[in-house]
């Protein structure tokens, strides 16, 4: 009906604006955020409750545009940095359910500018949207899918046209995509 839950209690008193949201199986809540100061959280998980899990530690972020979880309960982050824990991450980044990050996930070339946007597929792919032009030096005008390992699928050929960015996707139920942004047309 629209009321306020009284019964969810969310987090306050962190500097952050919160860019997306995800579930986890388990009922907790992915946060990703733009966060005003270099200190505050850009990854944070709430409990079902809304109050912030301390036992998930992710390394801060340069931002937070997209999360999906996949079906093995890992998590899958999109966004403007280009590093995470010193290893260089462009803009799309995997890590363990409990927050760890996984090294071998998109060791290729990922996308050469900003995500914003991710939709998982039932078969554990991830389609990212944003605003790049190559991905493992192919052309992927801001449309790219990737591989459970986090490679470019070549036989995905989905290719917005300049300027072209995704800004938002969605999976339907049948499996196409539906995806909104800045461009002129989809080739």
């Amino acid at each position: 009906n629209g009321a306020r839950d009284p019964s969810f209690l969310p987090v306050t008193g962190e500097d952050f604006n919160a860019t997306t949201l995800a579930l986890q199986p388990d009922g907790k809540i992915l946060v990703g955020a733009q966060s005003f100061f270099s200190t505050a959280p850009n990854l944070l998980r709430l409990n079902a409750d809304g109050s912030r899990d301390r036992a998930f530690n992710a390394i801060p972020l340069r931002g937070v545009n997209a999360i999906v979880v996949q079906i093995d309960g890992a998590i899958v982050v999109g966004g403007p940095f280009v590093t995470y824990n010193g290893a260089p991450r462009s803009h799309v980044v995997r890590l363990t359910a409990a927050g760890a990050f996984e090294l071998a996930y998109n060791s290729g070339a990922p996308p050469d500018f900003q995500t914003n946007a991710l939709a998982l597929q039932p078969n554990g792919q991830v389609v990212a949207g944003g605003w790049f032009l190559n991905v493992e030096s192919s052309v992927r005008s801001a449309l790219a899918r990737l591989t459970t390992s986090g490679e470019i699928d070549p036989a995905f050929a989905g290719d917005v046209r300049s300027p072209g960015m995704v800004e938002a996707l969605v999976r339907q139920p049948d499996g196409k995509l539906l995806f909104g942004g800045s461009f002129d047309y989809v080739n």
